[in-house]
């Protein structure tokens, strides 16, 4: 019986402190939108992130920029390649954040893309069943590849808030596919 009053009193007095940080307030946050495109690749990524500075908000960001580095970091790895380092700036600095994953992965996208282009484009120049008004209107119309990311509070209340990730990827090929790290829950 002992145990059992304990271990609701711990609960009770981490609600509290859950609480009191947030004022019995819902979560403030700030969505932040990048975008980027070239000839054969275009970006966008939405995050909606905690604007606040108590103690519970740099820990529910400071769990979001994980997910972040964990989906961008490894954008178009199907073998768990990580394309560049995670970011190393201060972590409350959010625009910073989003800036250096937006550059980094649409640098990756972009080059991928781009390589895709000019290989296509190889095989359609040899190809000697295309005539070449044919080979034009192909090589006019090769596919962008897309990649969008989104985070965003998707509920909260006094104990808890959920954000959901996801992402879309289009790599020239018959159709895109549709990931993320799916909802996330702070209490």
């Amino acid at each position: 019986m002992r145990i059992k009053t304990c271990v609701l009193a711990a609960a009770a007095m981490t609600m509290l402190a859950v609480s009191c940080d947030r004022n019995g307030e819902l979560m403030e946050t700030e969505l932040y939108h990048r975008a980027d495109s070239t000839a054969f690749a275009f970006m966008t990524m939405d995050a909606e992130l905690p604007s606040g500075s108590g103690k519970v908000a740099s820990e529910v960001r400071s769990g979001l920029s994980e997910v972040i580095d964990r989906v961008l970091g490894y954008v178009t790895s199907y073998e768990d390649e990580r394309f560049f380092p995670p970011f190393d700036g201060d972590a409350d600095d959010t625009g910073a954040l989003l800036d250096y994953y937006r550059d980094g992965a649409f640098g990756i996208i972009a080059r991928k893309a781009q390589e895709d282009a000019d290989e296509r484009a190889t095989y359609i120049i040899e190809d000697s069943d295309l005539t070449d008004e044919q080979k034009e209107q192909i090589l006019a119309d090769f596919p962008r590849w897309e990649y969008d990311f989104s985070l965003k509070k998707i509920d909260d209340n006094e104990r808890y808030v959920v954000f959901q990730s996801m992402d879309y990827i289009y790599m020239g090929g018959a159709h895109g596919g549709i990931t993320g790290e799916g909802c996330l829950t702070f209490s």
